[in-house]
């Protein structure tokens, strides 16, 4: 789940993540979070600038690669501008 929050302009965007200790062991929150903040760090800052995201991560995230998470997220983002 992707939440999306409006700031004032010029401000940079910021990322916050919540992986549950539900979705599993170290290693696999770590392995999510590490693609989670490779999306933002190559899509996230120059789809909107003025915008902090918060990243919630279900357990079924962790079947997902990076790729399909970077995919998943960016599909998100934009669904929600749309329905803004």
């Amino acid at each position: 789940m992707l939440v999306e929050a409006e700031k004032p302009e010029g401000e940079i965007p910021r990322l916050g993540m919540v992986v549950s200790r539900k979705v599993g062991k170290a290693v696999v929150r770590n392995a999510l979070k590490r693609g989670i903040r490779e999306w933002f760090r190559l899509e996230g800052r120059e789809l909107l600038s003025s915008s902090d995201f918060v990243v919630v991560a279900r357990k079924t995230a962790t079947k997902l690669t990076s790729l399909e998470i970077r995919e998943y997220l960016s599909g998100q983002l934009r669904s929600s501008r749309r329905s803004a």
